[in-house]
């Protein structure tokens, strides 16, 4: 196992972020966090780009997945909690990138999430309903899943695609660990 330095605890950023805790850093923050950490622009510059279009890509997850899986028939404001959740999942995974720690990301928010989740017993997708994300691999997997599993599944399938398709390859090669744990934590057992 690597052993990663984690930047939470920097004397100079720790407070910082602590109070971005569930959203983005500011521009003044991003350049103070630049300042202090030089070597780590690429990681800034990274979630520069995820606050651009983290509110297009979460909108457009949650009217697809709550439509598929007709969450509206089992859940209030199944559209507008499905945003939200998938939301705080990009805020503290880019917090979590800009810190470099996984494990901070996978204890404050992951495993706790994770519960929330699978407590709901999410429904099935509606009859005849094809995999939100083409290809066999993709499929494979969504089959292996619990029913209450495969909107989850499909969610953060769906986030780490979009994120791939709309940022640009040096960004999505810094958030896309952090992605992935998230797929990983939450759709499964």
């Amino acid at each position: 196992m690597d052993i990663i330095e984690s930047y939470r605890f920097h004397p100079s950023l720790h407070a910082l972020f602590k109070s971005a805790e569930a959203r983005h850093l500011t521009e003044d923050e991003l350049q103070h966090y630049e300042t202090t950490l030089p070597d780590c622009k690429s990681r800034a510059d990274a979630a520069r780009e995820i606050a651009k279009v983290d509110t297009a890509i979460c909108g457009k997850i949650a009217k697809k997945v709550t439509e598929a899986y007709e969450y509206d028939k089992h859940h209030d404001v199944s559209t507008k909690k499905c945003f939200r959740d998938i939301s705080l999942t990009v805020n503290y995974a880019t917090l979590s990138m800009l810190m470099n720690d996984p494990d901070w990301y996978r204890d404050k928010l992951l495993i706790w999430f994770k519960t929330i989740l699978h407590s709901f017993r999410f429904p099935d997708q509606k009859n005849g309903q094809e995999a939100l994300i083409d290809g066999t691999e993709h499929a494979e997997q969504l089959a292996s899943r619990q029913p209450f599993q495969k909107s989850i599944f499909e969610t953060y399938s769906l986030l780490k695609a979009q994120m791939k398709a709309s940022l640009s390859e040096s960004a999505y090669k810094e958030i896309e660990p952090y992605l992935q744990l998230a797929l990983d934590i939450l759709s499964n057992d």
